[in-house]
């Protein structure tokens, strides 16, 4: 759902349908930007940003979670940690579109810094 409306505002989208296709995604091609939903089949957001962010290559990559589900504090400094925002459904496509353009915005100009 959310690919449509990225795609819709000149975002290039690759999607995965679960745990495992977004870690061969990722590893196919280094992202500006990943989106995930705390739910994924085979696994979950926690986890795939987890084992992603130990990969030297994917440490600096921003990443999104999209969740519906409420969190206690050790969550929410779990997701601080390991995601650049951290957006509650139900997300507006518009919402969701400036998140990740701020997020790829900071990620060029980390990449251009020497």
């Amino acid at each position: 759902m959310y690919g449509w409306c990225l795609e819709a505002r000149g975002f290039r989208v690759a999607l995965a349908g679960s745990f495992a296709a977004a870690l061969e995604q990722a590893a196919s091609e280094t992202p500006d930007l990943i989106v995930t939903d705390y739910f994924l089949p085979g696994g979950d957001g926690f986890r795939l940003a987890d084992t992603l962010r130990q990969n030297p290559v994917m440490a600096d990559v921003a990443m999104i979670l999209v969740s519906g589900r409420s969190f206690h504090e050790d969550a929410l400094a779990r997701a601080a940690r390991l995601f650049n925002r951290v957006l509650l459904k139900p997300v507006l496509p518009d919402d969701l579109a400036n998140a990740a353009a701020v997020e790829c915005s900071h990620a060029h100009h980390r990449t251009l810094e020497p």
